[in-house]
Parts: C-alpha cells; sequence; structure tokens
C-alpha cells in the first residue's frame, strides 16, 4: 500500500491509525543517533528562540530549544537530514548547532506559541511608541509653534517610516 500511493510506510502507519508519529519519529531519532525531544513537555528558552527569526523557524520546520553548556544552540527539528537549513542557522546564529527530533506538528504548534508571545510583545512595543509619537506631536501643536508645526510633523513622519 505505501508503495503504491508513494506514501511511506511510517506515514501510511500513521493514517492508518496503527502508529503514533512521536513513536515512529522518535524511532528514527534512535536509529540516526540523535535524541528525540516531546515539545508537549520540553519549553524552548527564550533566549534561544531569540536567536532564529519566525520566518527561518517556519521555512525550516525547525525551532531553537536551548542553548547547550558549550554555547551551542540546540535546535529541534522535523528534518534532521536538511543540511542547507542547519548551515543557514549556524550562520545566522554564528554558533555551532546540535540537532534533535521532534514531529513537524509539535514543532509547528510551538512555533505558533513562541513566537506569537514574542510578536505580542512587538506589538505593545509599537502601540506604546506610537502613542508616545502622538503625545509628542501634540505638545508640538500646542507649544506655539504654528508655522513650524506641519514641517516637524512632516520631518516626524519620515523618521519613523525609515525606522
Amino acid at each position: 500500500m505505501a508503495a503504491q500511493s508513494g506514501r511511506s510506510l511510517g506515514r501510511v502507519l500513521i493514517e492508518l491509525g496503527y502508529s503514533r508519529e512521536a513513536l515512529l519519529v522518535s524511532i528514527l531519532a534512535e536509529q540516526l543517533g540523535l535524541e528525540y525531544v516531546d515539545l508537549a513537555v520540553t519549553q524552548p528558552d527564550p533566549s534561544a528562540i531569540a536567536l532564529v527569526p519566525e520566518i527561518i523557524a517556519r521555512r525550516d520546520n525547525a525551532i531553537p530549544i536551548r542553548i547547550d553548556e558549550g554555547g551551542r544552540l540546540v535546535l529541534a527539528m522535523a528534518d534532521p537530514a536538511n543540511v542547507v537549513a542547519v548551515d543557514d542557522i549556524r550562520a545566522r546564529t554564528k554558533r555551532d548547532v546540535v540537532i534533535v527530533v521532534s514531529t513537524k506538528a509539535d514543532i509547528l504548534t510551538a512555533i505558533s506559541h513562541y513566537y506569537r508571545l514574542d510578536g505580542a510583545a512587538a506589538s505593545l512595543a509599537e502601540e506604546a511608541a506610537f502613542e508616545a509619537q502622538s503625545q509628542q506631536d501634540v505638545e508640538i501643536d500646542s507649544s506655539g509653534a504654528a508655522d513650524d508645526a506641519p514641517i516637524i510633523k512632516l520631518v516626524n513622519l519620515l523618521i519613523t517610516q525609515a525606522v
């Protein structure tokens, strides 16, 4: 059946309900001599998450877990054979990378969860900056410099767009 459908035997076993994906992935990791990480119980370290942009994590189906004692980035991947992704992350972070394995579904769930938290913080920071800028504009308008106010607003707008 697997050969006829073009899918792997593992994928067919999962789809038929004979095995869980996590079990097969952990067996595969063991065969490759890699550690399996259950992301439902392992919480990635925010300092490790900060090293890899969300777009890269999603593209590579990989999430940073922690920085080990040797300063290496421990990276959970769905496809540990993706050497291009590993090399890219190594170059971006300027750290050696240690690969561990997890399921693709668990990695995508963790990316959505942990990067969403960072996104929410960035969004709050952007809102605060906008409010501060708006307050500064009001102060400029009320300072009696009516002739300069349009020019100052234009300069402020250009500065905020450049940042």
